[in-house]
């Protein structure tokens, strides 16, 4: 009988790190992808600058690229706290604010794409 309880118990020790490491690894993505996508917004603002003449449609796409920065800097720095914090509740709660972030800061890319894929150019 001990032996069913200890597999037991080895099973959700094991299904606790295998979701420990699959959080990491959502994290890591998540860090990783935001801080490239941080980068693309930089770039994009430089070529809306160069491409646009000063219109309120080029105006409000480049201040929609500069917050979507701005949100993907929030994903990434909450993604590398979650990656550091050593407390389980700290941590989830850290990842859930990453991921809502992020996915919202992927939003805000795509109506910028749609700004200017019908308006400025």
């Amino acid at each position: 009988m001990t032996s069913s309880n200890d597999d037991s118990s080895t099973d959700a020790q094991e299904t606790t790190a295998t979701e420990i490491a699959q959080r990491d690894t959502i994290a890591i993505h998540v860090l990783s992808v935001s801080a490239t996508m941080i980068g693309v917004c930089v770039t994009v603002i430089g070529i809306l600058r160069f491409t646009t003449r000063n219109d309120l449609a080029g105006t409000l796409a480049d201040d929609l690229v500069a917050v979507d920065a701005i949100l993907f800097l929030g994903a990434a720095l909450s993604a590398y706290i979650a990656l550091r914090s050593r407390k389980v509740a700290t941590r989830q709660r850290i990842e859930r604010w990453a991921d809502v972030l992020f996915i919202l800061a992927l939003g805000v890319m795509t109506m910028v794409s749609g700004i200017v894929a019908w308006t400025v150019m």
